[in-house]
């Protein structure tokens, strides 16, 4: 029923591309339930022609992503990138290795009280198509991809790293063709297969357990690559020293090795990537933040947050560790006086943040009144939006 229904609504869509004057709901509507019918296996055909219609229409809205407020357009394009995205990525790794480990303990040890036989993992997927067939399939997106680099030279890396992290052949070579070409032409970085493959790298031992490190490899091997020009290099360093740290007692060996709160500070002094660092460090350390109440109670948190901040690079969004600001409006959303602190550095958009997380408006009124007045055009928009909305609620 799922594979006609799928068909079903690519002739429903093949159709309204041929119209002249397509009917945009119908469209939506369309792509809407295609979403929902995608079989896992789908056929050459099926591929064909879910890019064709996911990439017209990506085309035919392509003004309407940036919709405010979001429109039915807005939802048509998402919808089609979620569609290409889920099928260049085997999206279901996670899933199938729970899966896989819960048949293994069924067929081990049998039922235990209560449970009910573990259903079959995914199946791997399968895409019907040679590397050259893959590549032409994919060049639309990825030309669609390659120029929003101009404007945001990271926007690319996302999708990459969940290609290549949760790899589906032939879309895995696809992209590192593709990577490598753009690196070949100095597009966005100019070292983004590099980049990936050393995150990822970083990232998995981080994430690998409670390996003891030597204060002199820490040394020699890690913090070199907090300052690396990339910062997702420099996240994914990051998080790897923030996990040694959390367990500093039990993973780190040698003389000389640095307390939590010196090498806090040696973060501070980063050149390159500090904020992307920082947030790398926090994420490794506790992902849920927690860390930085911890770190207040004998340490001058505050006067660290700005130091952090003080670099004149931004947080370009990079997969691999959650960004530093992402910590700050969790932990801030209720110190109005750190938030003004936060106005008075310039850092508007963090103090933004902080005082939209949630705290009631009676609080951070003094906050917003003072972005409306003195932040840009679209931080006051939202400010006054979030006040007329807590107005209107109240």
């Amino acid at each position: 029923m799922g594979v006609a229904t799928f068909r079903t609504l690519l002739d429903e869509l093949d159709a309204l591309r041929a119209s002249d004057t397509p009917d945009g709901d119908k469209v939506v509507a369309a792509l809407a339930e295609l979403k929902h019918h995608r079989p896992s296996l789908p056929t050459r055909d099926d591929l064909v022609r879910l890019f064709a219609n996911c990439n017209w229409a990506l085309e035919h809205f392509a003004e309407a992503r940036i919709e405010i407020p979001p429109g039915p357009g807005w939802r048509a394009h998402w919808i089609c990138v979620e569609l290409i995205e889920r099928t260049v990525t085997d999206e279901a790794a996670r899933h199938r290795s729970f899966m896989n480990t819960s048949v293994a303990r069924h067929l081990a040890f049998g039922l235990m009280h209560g449970d009910k036989p573990p259903k079959p993992a995914p199946p791997l997927p399968h895409v019907p198509l040679d590397l050259e067939e893959a590549t032409a399939l994919a060049a639309p997106y990825l030309a669609r991809l390659e120029a929003g680099i101009a404007k945001a030279p990271y926007s690319h890396l996302k999708l990459s790293w969940d290609v290549l992290k949760r790899p589906v052949t032939p879309f895995d070579t696809v992209f590192e063709n593709w990577l490598a070409d753009l690196d070949a032409r100095g597009i966005g970085t100019g070292n983004s297969l590099h980049a990936l493959t050393v995150s990822q790298a970083l990232a998995q031992i981080a994430d690998g357990g409670r390996q003891v490190l030597s204060w002199e490899t820490v040394e020699a091997e890690i913090l070199p690559k907090l300052d690396d020009p990339h910062p997702m290099i420099a996240a994914c360093a990051g998080k790897l020293l923030g996990a040694t740290y959390s367990d500093g007692a039990e993973r780190l060996r040698g003389k000389g090795a640095k307390s939590l709160a010196q090498m806090l500070e040696h973060l501070t002094g980063l050149q390159s990537c500090r904020r992307a660092a920082a947030g790398g460090f926090v994420a490794g350390f506790d992902e849920f933040g927690i860390f930085l109440e911890e770190a207040g109670k004998d340490f001058d948190l505050d006067g660290w947050v700005l130091a952090i901040l003080a670099h004149p690079m931004g947080e370009p969004y990079v997969p691999g560790a959650q960004a530093f600001w992402f910590y700050l409006h969790e932990y801030y959303w209720r110190d109005v006086d750190f938030m003004h602190r936060l106005l008075d550095a310039g850092h508007d958009w963090v103090a933004y943040m902080c005082a939209t997380e949630g705290a009631e408006l009676a609080l951070v009124r003094p906050v917003l009144e003072r972005i409306v007045a003195e932040s840009s055009a679209e931080l006051a928009k939202g400010a006054k939006a979030f006040i007329a909305r807590a107005e209107a609620s109240a």
